[in-house]
């Protein structure tokens, strides 16, 4: 059942970046700085799934796939958030970030065959740092108040996504220490990931047609 599940949610995922890049390439000459690193992760994204589809389907070792996906694109949202805050403290606190996170990382990779294993760290801290940093832009949001509504704000969108997408696998560090079961941890870690992906490009879609909205 729980393999079932995660087929349906790895399919679903896949589907769900489509709009994404149809997006991308359509409004490619209106994109701003921060919309061109969005459209990096997505194709990072991507090729992801594509990659992590085909070794699924071979019964090969999807872990390492995951492991570097997961730096490329902690890298890409740390640069994302070096631009949209915009107060000097916030942005050295992005920098701060960047480098416990590079570090945590560095010492996760140092245990035998870490690579082909749930990188429980890496995984935990990208989840903590982003969250708290999707919050702090929340927080200058309000400060700023440009928007008569933030739902009309573009960033108040992706933000959303992106806190959704950092937040849910957090529940994946937590139930592994009630699971001792390794084929169930791989599928319910894959299923709950793929589920914050979809909710992620779906957030983020909304996001995309009211920055488009916008500038028409």
């Amino acid at each position: 059942m729980i393999g079932l599940i995660h087929e349906i949610l790895r399919w679903v995922s896949i589907l769900s970046l489509i709009p994404i890049l149809i997006f991308f390439i359509q409004n490619f000459k209106i994109l701003n700085d921060k919309l061109y690193v969005l459209f990096f992760i997505a194709i990072i994204s991507g090729l992801a799934e594509i990659i992590t589809a085909y070794l699924y389907s071979r019964k090969i070792n999807t872990h390492p796939v995951f492991h570097i996906y997961t730096l490329l694109e902690a890298g890409t949202f740390f640069y994302l958030y070096y631009l949209i805050l915009e107060i000097p403290l916030l942005k050295k606190i992005v920098i701060c970030c960047a480098v416990l996170f590079s570090l945590l990382s560095i010492l996760s990779f140092c245990e035998p065959d870490a690579l082909l294993k749930i990188n429980d760290i890496a995984s935990f801290s990208e989840g903590i740092i982003f969250t708290f940093l999707t919050m702090t832009y929340f927080y200058q949001l309000l400060i700023k108040l440009e928007e008569s509504k933030l739902i009309h704000s573009y960033l108040f969108w992706i933000n959303t996504a992106i806190l959704i997408y950092s937040s849910l696998p957090l529940f994946v560090f937590l139930l592994y220490r009630i699971i001792n079961t390794d084929v169930i941890k791989s599928n319910l870690n894959w299923s709950i990931f793929l589920s914050s992906n979809i909710l992620f490009h779906l957030f983020q879609y909304i996001g995309l047609c009211k920055y488009k909205m916008k500038t028409i």
